[in-house]
């Protein structure tokens, strides 16, 4: 699944770590979070993110968002809500037995792990109304951008 740039929402024109023009097997990718392992980034990300986006929440985008590649072997699963956009970034590898590695793998031939939570304001008029985001928690958010965006978020840590 490819998209075109142009007439993605800002919110995926934006993530730097999202290739949109590349193709993407979603179904390689399962929508169920409990059968990915948490890396140390992500368990960090999330107590980073603590009373503002929910394990419960990002397990929802995991089940219902938009799947996009990313990049290094990655996926980003992506859901709007109410102006902020939730990305939870995860990889897969493919498992290797006494064999070697399967010719034909299929989902279960892969370790897949969350690698990272993000969060983006894409629409600060729309969040500042919301019933779901506070005033601290899209201070948080835009924080959490500034710090941490210089660098794609992929790229900055070992997965």
């Amino acid at each position: 699944m490819s998209t075109d740039k142009q007439s993605s929402p800002v919110y995926i024109q934006e993530a730097k770590f999202i290739e949109q023009e590349e193709d993407i097997d979603p179904e390689q990718w399962p929508r169920h979070i409990e059968l990915y392992a948490s890396t140390h980034n992500w368990c960090e990300r999330v107590d980073r993110l603590e009373g503002i986006i929910s394990e419960h929440k990002a397990e929802g985008v995991v089940s219902t968002g938009h799947i996009y590649n990313s990049m290094s072997n990655t996926a980003t699963f992506v859901e709007p809500h109410f102006g902020v956009a939730i990305y939870v970034v995860v990889s897969a590898s493919l498992k290797q037995d006494a064999n070697g590695y399967p010719t034909d793998p299929g989902v279960f031939d892969y370790n897949y792990r969350l690698v990272t939570l993000w969060a983006y304001v894409y629409d600060k008029s729309v969040a500042d109304v919301s019933p779901f985001w506070s005033e601290d928690d899209i201070a948080a958010i835009n924080q959490l951008c500034k710090e941490e965006s210089g660098q794609s978020e992929i790229s900055k840590y070992d997965v």
